[in-house]
């Protein structure tokens, strides 16, 4: 789930919160969107511990967004860009906020899950494991939902970063973010 965090006068904030949920609804991505009520708030995003993936700020008549590419927990540092969006918000401008990485090679991503009724939009960080069995997988979502595709072991390690997703049984892909505890 992406989290996002709107620093602006209420109007503002209301316009810019309907459209942000309405887009996300459309390409079935859940967001939680919290309003911020302090500069301090704002600045709390380079901390490695922040809850704002992206923090979009009005400042006169634009729009300035904060966006938090990846978290190296162990050294302690946050990779983030920013930039500017137009006033009101446009699909367009969503789009590309959400799903452009700006050349900073984040090892986050999203993967989209192709079935024959839908298409559906996950980020990296929500996908637990892959279950492949043949031409068939299943893939195990954090929210404990799933979704079955039609893709092989193979084709699946080939759209993922094998630096964060490792086959680690016959037909099982897992996250390394997501693994909590292992069993010998």
């Amino acid at each position: 789930m992406i989290k996002i965090g709107i620093y602006a006068d209420s109007i503002t904030r209301n316009r810019i919160k309907i459209t942000i949920v309405q887009y996300l609804k459309e390409i079935n991505i859940k967001a939680e969107i919290s309003y911020i009520k302090s500069k301090d708030e704002v600045l709390n995003i380079f901390d490695t511990d922040n809850k704002y993936n992206i923090i979009i700020i009005k400042r006169k008549s634009k729009l300035i967004y904060i966006k938090k590419f990846a978290v190296n927990y162990g050294k302690k540092h946050v990779q983030i860009i920013s930039g500017s969006l137009e006033n009101p918000l446009t699909n367009e401008n969503l789009s590309e906020l959400f799903f452009t990485n700006n050349g900073c090679g984040c090892p986050h991503g999203i993967y989209s899950i192709s079935t024959q009724n839908t298409l559906r939009f996950v980020y990296h960080e929500d996908i637990e494991y892959f279950h492949c069995s043949r031409a068939e997988s299943i893939v195990f979502l954090t929210n404990n939902e799933t979704e079955q595709i039609n893709q092989t072991t193979q084709k699946i390690k080939m759209e993922l970063s094998e630096d964060y997703f490792v086959e680690c049984a016959r037909g099982y892909i897992v996250n390394l973010f997501n693994v909590k505890k292992i069993d010998k």
